[in-house]
């Protein structure tokens, strides 16, 4: 996605799809794998920032469903488990 580079020159995309799904309503866990320290290290970094509200969209909007409910009109949860709307 092109219009994630000014984000991804300083956080790994696969950070940024973990943060995401993550952070989605109704996700209690993100299951990942690692095969090594560094892999694991990379993926509890990433909940360690937030994603930008234009990015947030641009995901929300590239993995909808068709035919189902918005996921950005949803509460989302934030760092510290309580929901937020945003």
């Amino acid at each position: 996605m092109v219009l994630t580079t000014k984000f991804t020159n300083t956080v790994d995309p696969a950070q940024v799809a973990i943060n995401w799904v993550a952070t989605q309503p109704g996700i209690a866990a993100a299951i990942v794998g690692a095969s090594n320290a560094g892999q694991l290290a990379k993926s509890t970094a990433a909940l360690d920032f937030e994603i930008p509200a234009e990015l947030r969209t641009l995901l929300d909007e590239a993995s909808a469903v068709p035919g189902r409910r918005c996921t950005a009109c949803s509460p989302r949860r934030t760092r510290t488990g309580s929901s937020a709307r945003t």
